[in-house]
C-alpha cells in the first residue's frame, strides 16, 4: 500500500490534508486528515469522521453502562 498526499487547504485554525491510500488491488481509499498545531485532530476515511464515530461509540457506551463506567474504562486504558 502507498499513501499519496494531495491538496492541503486551510480550515479555520486547522488545515485539511487530502490523501489516498493506494492498494495493489481494489479502489483507492480517500482519507482527509485535519491537522492543528502539528497534531492530527481528526481523520475522515471515505467521508466518515473518526471523531464522530468515536463520539457515537462513547454515547452508546454511556447509554448501556453509565457515565461513571465510561470514565473508569478510559482511566484504565490511559494507564
Amino acid at each position: 500500500q502507498t499513501l499519496k498526499i494531495g491538496k492541503v487547504s486551510p480550515n479555520g485554525a486547522s488545515e485539511l490534508v487530502e490523501s489516498q491510500l493506494l492498494q495493489p488491488t481494489g479502489q483507492p481509499i480517500r482519507i482527509v486528515w485535519e491537522i492543528s498545531r502539528g497534531k492530527v485532530i481528526d481523520i475522515a476515511v471515505e467521508g466518515v469522521s473518526m471523531g464522530m464515530t468515536r463520539r457515537s461509540d462513547f454515547n452508546s457506551y454511556v447509554q448501556r453502562n453509565g457515565l461513571d463506567a465510561l470514565i473508569g474504562e478510559l482511566q484504565r486504558r490511559g494507564g
